[in-house]
C-alpha cells in the first residue's frame, strides 16, 4: 500500500513535510493506516490502494482512498473507520 500526504497541494511522502510537527502527525497517521489496512487487496485484481492523507490533527483523519474499483475502496474506508 502506498500512503502519500497532501502538502502545499502536491502530494508527497510523509517524510518530505518539512514543518517536524506536522510530520510527525503524518507519520503516525501514516503508520496507523498502514497498520489497519496495509494487507487489504482487491479480490477481483490482487491490487493495494493508495491512500492520499488530506488533514490530519488530533480529532480527525482525511484520506483520499485510491483503488482499482469500488470494492477495494469501500473495503479501505470500512476499516479505517
Amino acid at each position: 500500500m502506498l500512503i502519500k500526504v497532501l502538502w502545499n497541494g502536491r502530494e508527497v511522502d510523509p517524510k518530505e513535510v518539512p514543518d517536524i510537527v506536522q510530520r510527525a502527525i503524518y507519520e503516525e497517521a501514516a503508520q496507523l493506516a498502514q497498520d489497519r489496512v496495509g494487507r487489504i487487496r482487491c479480490p477481483k485484481h490482487n491490487t493495494s490502494a493508495t491512500l492520499v492523507l488530506k488533514k490530519a490533527s488530533a480529532q480527525k483523519l482525511d484520506f483520499d482512498v485510491r483503488g482499482c474499483c469500488d470494492e477495494l475502496a469501500d473495503a479501505i474506508h470500512a476499516a479505517l473507520k
